[in-house]
């Protein structure tokens, strides 16, 4: 694998080890080997442009992620942009033919579309670019990528078979963290500004992306980012495997060095039941508290016990007592619903930093809300 303790490479690296594989990795190191120090792999520290065809012995398949990285980058040295994004992949490309590899698959770019469309030009044309969607390069990298593509596919025969990618915007954590991604300028913005976010969905459905229509004005609104924890759910994933992850993403943040005083955790429903669990278990582990909470219409009662979701069972649009039930089951596994960490009302909560609870009086989840105050003010804790 070329690039391989790269952004992608050292995540795939990893993918391929735990399946079984043993990839030899071709980079330079230029940001030194800490992304793979945890793997057992082969290295071969050098310049994919001095690729060597002895380092072919024994490969059954080349992945190609080498290169230099993105449009400003190629902009900023066109000339080592060419060398490296198109040269070097077409020498790679004779070498592994001249040895015999077969199978070889290459990490392209959407960039090779460049497609910069105005306004009205968007609303004629909505549709997302595909494999069909004409080739339309002009800058360095996009440039260097559709010559590499080119040499790749008028080298394909019976006894090479390639394999080309063309990548939009790759995003999310890695062990060699790309911070010139403006997706992951969140993560890094998460990581500085400490907020973390919980996400609603009954422990079975949602995700970071599904609440982002909610987290982006919230966000906005109160002046900071907000880093939203995509934690395991129901039913592949049963109690406690969120509040395991909860905790985790907590612990992350405080490792990262983050003060426990800057750092915010909030969540809706599912989420806020989850917040006041993470809290728990966390002090419980010995974790400092964070600054405070924010819970939206929490879920702390896993047995439905309140009276809201009977009284207000019309009212409500979206939760129903059956449909949290449901859920419920699925989360516990056959377990109490009365678990502690589970149903966090019946948890002991002294202890916690202070609370900000926010509930509906037509919500089903109301009494949830209304029990979490109260047995958070008998704790001791400012509500």
């Amino acid at each position: 694998m070329t690039g391989g303790a790269g952004y992608i490479g050292a995540v795939l690296t990893e993918h391929l080890v735990r399946a079984g594989h043993h990839p030899v990795v071709l980079d330079r190191f230029f940001w030194g080997r800490k992304a793979l120090a945890h793997l057992q792999v082969e290295t071969i520290a050098a310049d994919l442009r001095e690729a060597r065809e002895e380092w072919l012995d024994g490969i059954d398949a080349v992945m190609h992620l080498g290169g230099l990285s993105n449009d400003p980058t190629a902009e900023y040295n066109t000339e080592a942009n060419w060398q490296m994004n198109a040269v070097a992949t077409e020498r790679l490309v004779e070498l592994c033919k001249r040895r015999g590899v077969k199978r070889f698959t290459f990490a392209s770019s959407a960039s090779v579309y460049d497609t910069e469309l105005s306004a009205s030009e968007m609303e004629r044309t909505p549709s997302m670019c595909d494999e069909t969607t004409a080739l339309a390069p002009r800058g360095a990298y996009s440039l260097s990528k559709v010559y590499a593509e080119k040499a790749i596919l008028a080298a394909a025969d019976e006894t090479f078979a390639p394999v080309i990618f063309r990548q939009g915007t790759v995003y999310g954590w890695s062990p060699r963290m790309r911070f010139d991604l403006v997706v992951n300028t969140f993560i890094k913005d998460a990581v500085i500004h400490e907020r973390l976010y919980l996400h609603g969905g009954g422990y079975s459905i949602g995700s970071p992306q599904s609440h982002r229509h909610m987290l982006a004005p919230l966000s906005a609104d109160a002046g900071v980012p907000i880093f939203s924890a995509d934690y395991r759910l129901a039913p592949e994933n049963k109690f406690p495997a969120a509040v395991d992850d909860g905790v985790a993403a907590y612990k992350g943040l405080l490792d990262s060095g983050i003060a426990p005083g800057h750092l915010a955790i909030a969540g809706d429903s599912a989420g806020g039941g989850l917040t006041i669990a993470t809290l728990v278990a966390a002090r419980d582990k010995g974790l400092p508290m964070p600054a405070c909470a924010v819970v939206f219409s929490p879920w702390v009662d896993l047995s439905q016990g309140g009276e809201s979701h009977r009284a207000r069972a019309r009212r409500d649009p979206i939760v129903t007592k059956q449909g949290v039930d449901v859920m419920a089951a699925a989360y516990l596994a056959g377990l109490d619903p009365r678990t502690p960490l589970a149903s966090p009302v019946f948890a002991d909560l002294k202890g916690l930093p202070p609370l900000l609870i926010q509930v509906g009086t037509e919500e089903a989840l109301h009494d949830d809300a209304v029990a979490l105050k109260a047995r958070a003010e008998a704790a001791g804790v400012e509500v």
